[in-house]
Parts: C-alpha cells; sequence; structure tokens
C-alpha cells in the first residue's frame, strides 16, 4: 500500500513541478508535499519496524528504494533515448544538436510508475535487499514499455507519423 502512496506522491509532485505557478509557490508546495511524506513514512517506521532487521529491509524503506530506483530507471530509459536520437539527428561533421528533452514524453513513465514497481514488487518484495535485487528494480523502471506492454513507445511512434 505504501508504494501507491508514494507513487501518488510522486506524481503531484511532478504535476506540481510542470504547474504555471511561479518557481516560489512550485518550492514551497513540493517542500511542503516531501516533508508531510517523510513524516508519515517516519511515523509508519517506528510504529511497524520489525525488531532485529535493518531498517532498509522494513517495509515502507524497503519500498522506497526500489520505487525510487525504478523511477530512476526511467529517468534513465528516457535520456538514453533522447541521446540516441540526438545521435541519430547529428549529420557528419556538423555541431552536434542540443538535447531534445519534451517535458511530457518525459512525465508520461511516472504516470504508470506505480503498476510497473507493482509488477516488481509481487515478484521480488520478499526478498532481501542485495545488488541483483536493486538491478531487478531498476531494469524494471528502465525496460518499463516492456512490463506494460509498450504504451511508450506506440505513442512516440504515432506522434511521428
Amino acid at each position: 500500500m505504501s508504494y501507491f502512496a508514494l507513487s501518488i506522491v510522486a506524481l503531484v509532485l511532478m504535476l506540481v513541478l510542470v504547474t504555471r505557478i511561479s518557481w516560489f509557490w512550485r518550492f514551497c508546495a513540493v517542500l511542503a508535499i516531501t516533508a508531510v511524506t517523510w513524516f508519515a513514512f517516519y511515523v509508519l517506521e517506528v510504529t511497524v519496524r520489525a525488531p532485529n532487521a535493518p531498517w532498509y529491509e522494513d517495509t515502507p524503506w524497503k519500498q522506497i528504494i526500489a520505487l525510487s530506483l525504478t523511477i530512476l530507471g526511467m529517468a534513465a530509459k528516457y535520456l538514453h533515448d533522447v541521446i540516441v536520437e540526438r545521435r541519430h539527428s547529428k549529420s557528419a561533421g556538423s555541431s552536434p544538436p542540443p538535447l531534445n528533452i519534451d517535458v511530457w514524453e518525459f512525465i508520461l513513465p511516472f504516470l504508470v510508475s506505480f503498476i510497473v514497481f507493482g509488477s516488481f514488487w509481487n515478484a521480488q518484495g520478499d526478498q532481501t535487499i542485495d545488488v541483483m535485487w536493486l538491478v531487478i528494480s531498476f531494469q524494471n523502471g528502465f525496460f518499463w514499455q516492456t512490463v506494460i506492454g509498450g504504451v511508450g513507445s506506440n505513442l512516440k511512434a504515432q506522434r511521428r507519423r
């Protein structure tokens, strides 16, 4: 349940960041949302903490780590695609064009992040955290189109037509 709450918080943060209000109010909103979220998870940790378990193996922190790596994988995939697109558009001998970063294309994977994370958590949530667990969490984010059936790549292909 906490991964769902984290996904909603991440989505709200993304929407706040792309609104057309002044930077001061965006900063205040992000700060307030972050403070409330951390306070809520601190209360959860204090009340639900399992004895003799490392802090990162407890439910809210383990989910935070996995969701963060999944989202980081999604961001890395978007940047990978933008860099590859730049490489293909660069002609021989000319200066390289700037990266073409579209905010809405960047936000698209985060809209479905809780679905991608849910599939990871269902398969790997009961495992102890090790390097392979962390890599698989990142990998699920990187290959998010595969996990949910290619939604992002289909939309991008349709837009180019």
